[in-house]
């Protein structure tokens, strides 16, 4: 891994807003590599993997949640630094989030 630029994974729905993957690839501050995957398998693989800096997860995803696969990857041994996004009106799903290992969480 490239140890110059900062490996994100963004996990979220294909029909999802791309704002924040926009937001994410055109800041100036450092080099940022942006993966999106829609797929809960294959980010759970990816999130079991650590092979990220950073990781989105938004927490509608289906057919499971972003807080169920957070405690599936955290029970495979994810360590990663995990910031969730919800719903303004779900501070719930954020606060669980936390419980699961969550960095942070941000209200869409």
């Amino acid at each position: 891994m490239d140890e110059s630029t900062v490996h994100v994974l963004l996990i979220q729905p294909e029909e999802s807003n791309t704002k924040l993957h926009s937001l994410i690839s055109q800041q100036s501050r450092w080099c940022c590599q942006v993966t999106r995957l829609s797929s809960y398998e294959t980010a759970l693989a990816e999130l079991v993997a650590n092979r990220h800096d950073l990781y989105f997860v938004t927490h509608h995803l289906s057919p499971q949640t972003g807080l169920e696969l957070l405690e599936q990857a955290s029970g495979r041994g994810f360590q990663g630094q995990a910031i969730f996004i919800c719903d303004q009106e779900d501070r719930e799903a954020g606060e669980r989030a936390l419980q699961l290992g969550a960095a942070d969480y941000l209200l869409n």
